[in-house]
């Protein structure tokens, strides 16, 4: 994150901050039993939108408390996780049978089959799994299963 995020993350915070609130007011009308948010929460009948969205704004603090990084750079563990080097590996192996690999030298094919797998750690790193398909990065994830999760599915 940069410095010049950090106004539109502070909008966004107070943003989410109003509409968890909203919806907290809407679950306690909503409750038959007339139970304080504290009593669903203990209770464990909290919706999980609304904690779904809790923790995003926790997450949203903890990224505009943070120190910025450098535009161009991002934070990653110092050494790569298990998903990290499998995503890697898997699209650096993808390149390596794709049409586009076996049109370039050997050294050019090294060089992008080293930045796919680059930059495929690095996604992989932020929780966005890619792999190389049809000449480009693509995610592993259907679009069916990103929407059916934000509607609030499996």
């Amino acid at each position: 994150m940069n410095h010049n995020e950090i106004p539109k993350l502070e909008r966004l915070r107070a943003s989410l901050t109003s509409l968890i609130a909203l919806a907290e007011a809407k679950t306690i009308e909503a409750d038959p039993d007339g139970r304080t948010m504290a009593e669903l929460e203990h209770d464990g009948d909290l919706p999980v939108p609304i904690m779904d969205a809790r923790v995003q704004l926790a997450l949203l603090g903890r990224m505009i408390e943070a120190q910025p990084v450098q535009d161009g750079h991002q934070l990653v563990p110092m050494e790569p996780t298990e998903d990290m080097v499998i995503d890697g590996f898997e699209a650096a192996s993808e390149f390596r049978d794709s049409p586009e690999c076996a049109e370039m030298s050997g050294c050019q094919a090294s060089a992008e089959a080293a930045r796919i797998c680059y930059r495929v750690m690095l996604a992989s790193a932020r929780g966005v799994h890619l792999s190389y398909a049809d000449g480009e990065l693509v995610s592993k994830v259907p679009y069916g299963a990103i929407i059916e999760r934000v509607k609030g599915g499996a």
